[in-house]
């Protein structure tokens, strides 16, 4: 089984990262809905790669900045996807309106989360980013 494999199951279940315990955590597998658009399904992924990444470095922080951030690696999928072949303009119609519910989504965690997650990657960069919260455990003003 090849290591993308490994790191993405697809099953009937909610996306989620599992970190395993101890005081090293590692992630055994994301698990992602079947049957999703490949456009969302690759935006789920990059999501939660997000999330396995902060595992993966032992950075605890707040919701709303992990979050943020996850919705982030998403929108920023979702700004480069270029569908190809039959279908791609409906595609590229659904990567649009994926991108418009992050960017305006009211909750206080992913909306208000991503908002202030984009702005500091449109500042700084993602790699100056994603180092300042793994230090501080939060985004940069």
């Amino acid at each position: 089984m090849s290591q993308t494999h490994q790191l993405v199951r697809f099953v009937g279940r909610a996306a989620r990262a599992q970190p395993v315990g101890g005081s090293h955590q590692s992630v055994t597998g994301i698990l992602c809905l079947s049957g999703l658009p490949r456009v969302l399904l690759s935006s789920v992924v990059a999501h939660e790669c997000l999330h396995a990444y902060m595992r993966l470095r032992n950075v605890s922080i707040s919701l709303d900045v992990e979050e943020g951030l996850a919705q982030l690696m998403a929108f920023l999928w979702l700004e480069q996807y270029r569908p190809e072949g039959e279908g791609r303009d409906h595609e590229a119609r659904l990567s649009a309106f994926h991108r418009n519910l992050i960017h305006e989504h009211p909750s206080l965690v992913y909306g208000d989360g991503f908002r202030a997650a984009y702005a500091a990657h449109h500042r700084f960069g993602l790699k100056p980013l994603l180092d300042h919260v793994a230090i501080t455990g939060l985004l940069p003003e």
